[in-house]
Formats: C-alpha cells, structure tokens, sequence
C-alpha cells in the first residue's frame, strides 16, 4: 500500500502509518505523489493533489484527513469535496466527523493518531539553550504571544519552514515546546503535538473549554487558555521536574497509543472508540 505525504507537515504520520503497515504485513512505502500501478493509497493531504491524481486512485485508496476542519476553509475546492465524497474517509477528530457528514460525505471513520517505536528518535542534548521553542506559520495571535515571552527575558526561537533533522536539533535544543492555535476551529493539534510527546517534550498548549482534546493526552500537556499561555511558560521554566515528568507522561501516553492496533481496526471499518 502507498502511504502518499504530499507535504512535509505530514511527514512524521507518514512514517507512523508506514511503520504499522509494514507490522500488519503490508508492503508499504511513503511516496509524495500517488504511483499508477501501485495498487491503494493511503493519502494525507488528499486536497493538495491535482483533480486528476486524486480521480485516478485505485480502488480501495482512502482519504486520512488531518487537518481541522472549517467548511468554509479555502481548500475545500469542488473537486476536492467531490474526492471526499466518493472515497472512504478517515479523520484524527471526531468533530471533523461530524462536520464531513454535514458536508455529504458518509461514513467518515475517526482513526486517531497513534504510535510506533520510530518516533522515539531525538537524542537529548546537553544544552537545552533554547527555552521555549515554537514552529509553525506566524500569524498576529501566535507573534503576541512569543513578544510577550521574549518581553520578559525568556529566550524564544521561532522556526517557519523547517522540517527534518534541522528541526529535530531545534527541538533537542528546547526545554520545553509551545503550542497555538492557528485555525479558528478549536482542534487540539494532535497531528503536530504527537511527534513532540513520543520525543519526551514537555509542550504547553493552548486550550479552552471547548476545544477537542481526547481525555488520554490530557496529562500529556500542559494545556491552558490562550491568556495564560505565557505564565504557564514561565512556570514550567522554573521547574525542570517538573518538565521531565511532563515529557515521560507525554512519552507513556503516546506509547499507549499502538498505531498497529489502531491501524488494523481502521482497515477493517471499525471505529476505535
């Protein structure tokens, strides 16, 4: 099975499918365009293929949306609601689910995102230089709140268009990683977060009453509302136990998550939970 990454923001849930495919006995390789003759597709960021690739998937491909979802969202074009109306969907958020059926897609089923032994892969370093790193599109809300930080003596790097081992050494680097929402769709941005807990990273995330955060990664965060992002950084920064024992639980919690398990009941139609 191909496990198509269209994009770089993808990339780590690329690995993690291809790892638990291979467990299930697939032959499985991660690809950024879908191959003809290859056989199904497991496609992220299906609305980043032209109209042709996506009519062309072979039969049996399926959709793996992991991106909050706004109906209103520029991205979905016609031709990418048509894709997500004739194929199977799946999607990391059950309120994403929610919203496909009200967009005509049927059945769309929730896989959340899970675990594989290759995540686990920056080492420690000596010198966490860095104490709070944030990476991702800038936008005005994001920026307030890093000049805040920086505003009272906090040393804060913030990357855009990093990916790979450069940003692996960013986060090695990090005491601890901050974490903003960018869409006005209050999803807890598992997809990005994952990769940072199965790394052992004390992260701090913005969170309100109603945003979508399933209960087990609850104590893998710090999770608090947008106001108090800043002060919730400076207390972790003060307390390095404290910023260990975060990152061992975000590690535990994630590791609970089997995505060979999660996978198998995916590929059989069954929801998880």
């Amino acid at each position: 099975m191909q496990v198509v990454v269209p994009s770089r923001v993808f990339e780590e849930m690329g690995l993690t499918l291809r790892g638990a495919l291979r467990r299930l006995g697939y032959r499985a390789e991660a690809v950024t365009r879908p191959v003809a003759g290859a056989g199904p597709a497991l496609v992220l960021g299906a609305q980043l293929l032209a109209p042709p690739e996506l009519r062309a998937l072979a039969p049996g491909s399926v959709l793996y949306n992991l991106e909050p979802l706004d109906p209103a969202a520029p991205w979905l074009t016609p031709p990418v609601r048509a894709a997500f109306r004739e194929r199977p969907v799946w999607d990391y958020s059950r309120r994403n689910c929610r919203t496909w059926a009200g967009l005509g897609v049927a059945g769309p089923l929730r896989v959340p995102v899970g675990y594989v032994p290759e995540l686990t892969r920056i080492p420690p370093t000596g010198a966490e230089d860095i104490e709070v790193l944030f990476y991702g599109t800038p936008n005005p809300r994001r920026l307030q709140v890093l000049e805040a930080l920086r505003a009272r003596g906090v040393r804060v790097a913030a990357a855009f268009g990093v990916w790979g081992p450069a940003r692996d050494a960013l986060i090695a680097r990090a005491r601890l990683v901050l974490n903003i929402h960018y869409h006005p769709v209050r999803i807890f941005e598992v997809v990005r977060v994952s990769y940072l807990l199965a790394n052992r990273k004390a992260v701090v995330t913005e969170c309100d009453p109603d945003t979508e955060l399933d209960e087990d990664l609850r104590g893998a965060v710090r999770a608090v509302p947008y106001e108090g992002l800043v002060e919730a950084c400076r207390e972790l920064l003060a307390n390095p136990a404290a910023r260990r024992e975060l990152g061992e639980r975000g590690l535990a919690a994630m590791a609970a998550r089997d995505e060979t398990v999660l996978l198998a009941r995916a590929l059989a139609g069954r929801e998880t939970d």
